[in-house]
């Protein structure tokens, strides 16, 4: 996950990056607390995610970023728009390898907005979801 801070911070177009778990491991959010996910430790890696969210067990899936520079022109679409387009393209190319893959129904990810929403605010960015000005390092 640390690649995908550095592709946050480097790229120049938008990126896709695909990477899969070789072993159980729990990923948690920014702020997420050690605390909550601590007693998880002697079963799998820890490792907290660079961006918001709550606590995803990985061990089989394959786990994606995108990245969006801020200057590029679909940076200025709402994030469940680029979800909704990402996810309609992967499931695409699922159904054009010969696997079944479906959408799950805009009301369903509607409903689980709060939790959606809170997996793509990181500190970089406020409320309206603009890239926040950052200082020298």
């Amino acid at each position: 996950m640390a690649i995908d801070e550095a592709l946050l911070e480097t790229a120049e177009v938008p990126t896709i990056r695909f990477y899969q778990w070789d072993h159980p491991a729990l990923s948690f959010g920014y702020f997420g607390k050690f605390t909550e996910v601590s007693a998880h430790s002697a079963k799998r890696d820890l490792v907290r995610r660079w961006t918001g969210g709550g606590i995803v067990f990985h061990g089989t899936d394959l786990t994606y970023s995108l990245v969006i520079p801020a200057a590029d022109t679909a940076f200025s679409e709402s994030a469940m728009s680029i979800y909704a387009e990402v996810h309609a393209s992967l499931c695409r190319a699922l159904a054009a390898c010969g696997q079944n893959a479906e959408l799950a129904a805009v009301a369903a990810l509607y409903e689980r907005r709060p939790e959606v929403d809170s997996a793509v605010i990181d500190r970089r960015y406020n409320k309206n979801g603009l890239l926040r000005q950052r200082g020298p390092r």
